[in-house]
């Protein structure tokens, strides 16, 4: 669970790999405020957030530092970054989607 503004890290301070997907994990059963259960899918969605964390610290960096030149090729190449992180989520974190109702999308 997260609160406030999302943590933010720039790619070019990573420097290890992502853990990897452990299935056992994956598969436990969650079972959410209306009583359904289904797996839980924890590992993938730390991964999926701190591959988020990544793009949108190199967005952050981009927008706010006085040493960049901000241009039409930057502002691509990060809508790219995000545009990719969002199509490679997993369709059980699509906020869209009717099999998450547990998650609470405040805009």
């Amino acid at each position: 669970m997260h609160f406030g503004r999302i943590p933010q890290l720039p790619s070019s301070v990573v420097g290890i790999p992502k853990p990897s997907i452990i299935q056992q994990l994956e598969v436990e059963p969650w079972t959410s405020p209306d009583r359904t259960s289904r797996p839980c899918h924890i590992m993938e969605v730390a991964t999926k957030y701190a591959e988020l964390t990544e793009v949108l610290g190199d967005v952050l960096q981009a927008l706010h530092s006085p040493k960049q030149q901000f241009d039409t090729l930057k502002l691509e190449e990060l809508h790219t970054g995000l545009k990719k992180w969002r199509d490679q989520m997993p369709q059980f974190m699509d906020p869209q989607q009717d099999t998450v109702p547990a998650i609470f999308v405040l805009q």
